[in-house]
C-alpha cells in the first residue's frame, strides 16, 4: 500500500488558488470559537448558542469520518435557519452589525476512515471526490452559501453560511515524524562508526595481540551489511550513490592509520568530510544529489567548514601549541570561512541563512581569543574545549535548520 500525497492526485485542484481577504463582516481581533459535532442538531445548537463555526464530521469515536451529502446538506438549512433568525433579530439594518452579519462557519471533514493519517491511492481519490461533491452542493444552495449582490449589484451581503473543508493527511515516511529509512541507518552509522575505530584497533594491534579483536571485526560488519539492505529495501537503491563519496573516504582514512598518521591535520579532514556527508544523505536523499535545493548544498560545505575548523583549531590548542603555524593556519581557515559565508549568506547573493555570518565570527573570534590567552599563560584542558566546541556544534546545526 503506497503513501500518496493529496495534492498529487489531482492537477485541477492543485492548480486552482485560493486567495481568502479578511471579510469586512469579520473583526481582526475577534478569536474564533468552533465547536466539534457529528450531527446536524449539533451544528444547530453550535449556531443558536453563538459559536462561529462547527467542524462537521461522522463517527467521532473513531477519530471522525466524512458525512454524508444529505447530512451536509440539512446541515447547511440547518446553519442558515439560525443565522436567518439572528439577523431578523437584528433589524432591517443588520448587515452593518457585524455579531449579526457575520456568517455561521460550517468545516465538512474529509475522512474515508477511522485509524492511520497515512492514505492509499484509491482513499485519496475518494477524498478529492468528497471535495468535489461537497463543493457542487454548495453552488447548488449558492442562497445560503454565497454572497448575494443587491442594490443592482451595488452591494454584497455576506452569506449565511461560509462553508469549508477540514483534511489532516500524512505521507509514510512522516506517519512517525521520521523516516523510516533512518531508523536502520542510525544503526548503520553508529555500529559503522564502531567497525571503523575497532579497524583502526586492529591495524595498530600486533598481529600475536589480535585474538581478542576477531569477535568485533566479524560482527560488525554483518550488522551493518543488514542496516544497509533494510535502507536500501525501504529508500531504494538510489541511496547506493552515496557509497562512491564514503568509500574513498573511508579507505584513505584506513590508509593514513596504516601509516601511522590517523593523528594528522589530513586524518582528521578526511573523518569530518565523511561525517558531514551525512547530512545529504539525510537531507537529500538519492539521486540527484543536491534536490532540495541550492540552499541544502551550501549548509552542508558550511558545516564541514566548521567541524573541519575545530580539527585545526584543538591542535593548535593541544598537539601543536607550540607550532605557530599552526595557529595561523586555524586562524586563516576561521578568517576564509567567515568571508566565505559574507558573500554566500550576505545581502550579495543570500543563499543561505545570515545567522552563518555571525556564527563563522564568533567561530573566529574563539580561535583568536583562546590561542592569544594561551600565548598569555592561560591553560586549556581538552574537556575545557570539548564544552566550548558543543555548544558551537549546537549553534552550526541551529544555522543549518534555519
Amino acid at each position: 500500500m503506497n503513501a500518496m500525497r493529496l495534492t498529487g492526485s489531482a492537477p485541477s485542484l492543485r492548480q486552482h488558488t485560493i486567495t481568502a481577504p479578511v471579510p469586512a463582516w469579520r473583526h481582526p481581533g475577534h478569536v474564533v470559537l468552533e465547536t466539534c459535532v457529528e450531527d446536524v442538531e449539533g451544528v444547530r445548537i453550535s449556531a443558536r448558542v453563538g459559536a462561529d463555526r462547527a467542524e462537521l464530521g461522522a463517527n467521532l469515536t473513531a477519530a471522525g469520518t466524512t458525512p454524508s451529502i444529505g447530512t451536509i446538506e440539512a446541515a447547511i438549512f440547518a446553519a442558515a435557519e439560525q443565522v436567518e433568525q439572528r439577523r431578523a433579530q437584528a433589524g432591517a439594518h443588520w448587515a452593518e452589525k457585524p455579531e449579526a452579519a457575520a456568517p455561521f462557519g460550517l468545516r465538512i471533514l474529509i475522512r474515508p476512515r477511522g485509524g492511520s493519517f497515512v492514505y492509499n491511492a484509491d482513499e485519496g481519490r475518494a477524498m478529492i471526490a468528497d471535495v468535489r461533491r461537497i463543493a457542487t452542493l454548495a453552488l447548488e444552495m449558492a442562497e445560503f452559501t454565497r454572497p448575494q449582490a443587491t442594490g443592482g449589484g451595488r452591494t454584497t451581503l455576506p452569506p449565511a453560511v461560509d462553508l469549508g473543508f477540514v483534511v489532516g493527511a500524512l505521507t509514510r515516511q512522516r506517519a512517525t515524524g521520521l523516516p523510516l529509512w533512518w531508523i536502520p541507518l542510525a544503526v548503520l552509522w553508529i555500529v559503522g562508526y564502531c567497525l571503523f575505530a575497532q579497524t583502526v584497533t586492529w591495524i595498530k594491534t600486533p598481529a600475536r595481540r589480535r585474538a581478542g579483536l576477531r569477535t568485533p571485526i566479524l560482527t560488525s560488519p554483518a550488522v551493518c551489511a543488514a542496516s544497509g539492505l533494510a535502507i536500501l529495501a525501504l529508500h531504494g537503491l538510489c541511496l547506493a550513490v552515496w557509497l562512491v563519496g564514503f568509500v574513498p573516504l573511508v579507505v584513505v582514512a584506513l590508509a593514513l592509520v596504516r601509516n601511522h598518521e590517523e593523528r594528522s591535520v589530513t586524518s582528521g579532514m578526511t573523518t569530518v568530510a565523511a561525517a558531514c556527508l551525512m547530512f545529504y544523505v539525510l537531507r537529500c536523499g538519492g539521486w540527484p544529489p543536491l534536490a532540495p535545493g541550492l540552499h541544502d548544498g551550501l549548509t552542508g560545505l558550511l558545516l564541514y567548514g566548521y567541524f573541519a575548523g575545530t580539527v585545526l583549531h584543538v591542535k593548535s590548542l593541544i598537539r601543536e601549541r607550540n607550532d605557530p603555524a599552526a595557529a595561523r593556519n586555524s586562524v586563516l581557515w576561521h578568517a576564509a570561512w567567515f568571508a566565505a559565508a559574507v558573500v554566500l549568506c550576505g545581502p550579495w547573493l543570500g543563499t543561505g541563512s545570515p545567522w552563518w555570518i555571525v556564527f563563522f565570527a564568533v567561530a573566529l573570534a574563539r580561535t583568536t581569543a583562546m590561542k592569544r590567552l594561551q600565548d598569555n599563560g592561560l591553560t586549556f584542558r581538552p574537556g575545557t574545549l570539548g564544552v566550548v566546541e558543543i555548544a558551537l556544534s549546537a549553534a552550526a546545526i541551529a544555522c543549518g535548520l534555519a
